[in-house]
């Protein structure tokens, strides 16, 4: 069933929009080839075929460290994994290459954001850790197209099917990271105040929808989510009153701007290319192997190198942010803050550390930048 489903999606993304065709298969020959590295370093020994996480999804949910909530939020993931081990339900390659499927949709959602601006073709070699991840059992791809198409869909889609859909793909990440779907919905929010409706007449009406898919997804995902929403809001209590764990030590910080400063700061600059290469060369742990610290590598220098470059359009050629608003690309914008909100909490969660795979949002969030401030370069000209 996996190889039924993967080619599915390279028709179903190739018919879309085949100026997707070549980087597609290209990609996906590069994933492959990963992994045929990656299996290679664990018949050495060196890493374990499956580990955190993934053991959970081939086991369908009925592992120890998981709680029943944490299963709770898997649980598409796990009924996903199951479909591609059909017929033969052996835990290996297709449990392994499941993000695979999804990398396609990945790809023509950045690209269809981006309104088809050719470079939005390659942000996955430009960022190659999304490559690597594409085959490592995680949710994070799936996550990242389910979220991306529901604010795409909100500003581009015109028909009547618009608010099904959305509310479909908003189910959907009930039962893949949940937390996200007020994150969603704050950025349609923002996005829409940002860009004012001429009539007070069409802005009510639309507030009055969202207002509408709002509730009904309150009280679904209360009903489903209720120990899980609770945990949260206990979490949120504890930290107000007594700091967070400092990362790797027992010492608690307080909350304030300080923490939040340097979370961010660490979140978006770590890991420092130079720390990976000693880490591999010296004292190496990965649990992913090497193969995960040179696609963390290429993907950090290539944040450096965008950073640089982003601050010389906005510096040196003196483009106005202002003016990104010019072309109202409302999807590219709404993606941006969401994006955005969505790294902050993780950088205020993990003190600003956490592995890469929680970072594409930043990789993701600078790339769109570069290109809606280069496509409308021409225009301000």
């Amino acid at each position: 069933m996996f190889f039924i489903c993967l080619l599915l999606s390279i028709i179903i993304v190739s018919k879309v929009e085949i100026k997707l065709f070549y980087p597609l298969c290209c990609a996906i020959f590069i994933v492959l080839l990963i992994h045929v590295l990656f299996t290679l370093d664990f018949t050495l020994g060196n890493i374990s075929y499956f580990v955190s996480d993934e053991l959970a999804y081939i086991s369908h949910g009925a592992n120890s460290h998981l709680s029943e909530q944490g299963n709770t939020d898997r649980k598409l993931w796990v009924v996903l994994n199951s479909i591609m081990q059909w017929p033969f339900y052996t835990d290996g390659l297709f449990n392994k290459l499941v993000p695979l499927v999804f990398l396609p949709f990945l790809m023509l959602v950045i690209y269809r954001i981006a309104n088809n601006v050719r470079v939005a073709k390659y942000f996955v070699f430009i960022f190659p850790y999304t490559l690597f991840l594409s085959q490592i059992n995680l949710r994070d791809i799936l996550i990242y197209v389910v979220a991306l198409y529901a604010l795409y869909i909100f500003f581009s889609f015109k028909n009547k099917y618009k608010y099904f859909l959305i509310s479909a793909l908003l189910i959907m990440l009930v039962f893949l990271r949940p937390f996200l779907i007020p994150i969603v919905i704050m950025s349609i929010m923002v996005t829409q105040f940002i860009f004012n409706q001429s009539a007070v007449e069409k802005r009510l009406y639309l507030l009055l929808k969202i207002g509408l898919i709002v509730i009904v997804l309150s009280l679904l995902g209360y009903m489903l989510l209720a120990s899980r929403i609770e945990q949260y809001m206990r979490y949120l209590t504890f930290i107000l009153e007594n700091g967070v764990n400092a990362r790797g030590s027992e010492e608690r910080i307080e909350l304030g701007i300080g923490y939040i400063l340097m979370s961010i700061v660490k979140f978006y600059t770590t890991p420092l290319p130079g720390s990976i290469i000693a880490r591999a060369l010296t004292d190496y742990s990965n649990q992913f192997g090497y193969l995960d610290d040179v696609f963390r590598f290429l993907s950090q220098l290539s944040l450096y190198i965008s950073t640089i470059y982003l601050v010389y359009l906005t510096i040196l050629k003196k483009n106005k942010w202002s003016r990104l608003l010019a072309k109202k690309n409302r999807a590219a914008i709404s993606v941006i803050i969401y994006l955005s909100l969505n790294s902050l909490l993780y950088a205020m969660y993990y003190g600003g550390g956490g592995h890469s795979r929680l970072k594409i949002g930043v990789y993701l969030t600078i790339f769109l930048l570069i290109l809606i401030m280069k496509s409308d370069e021409r225009r301000i000209k």
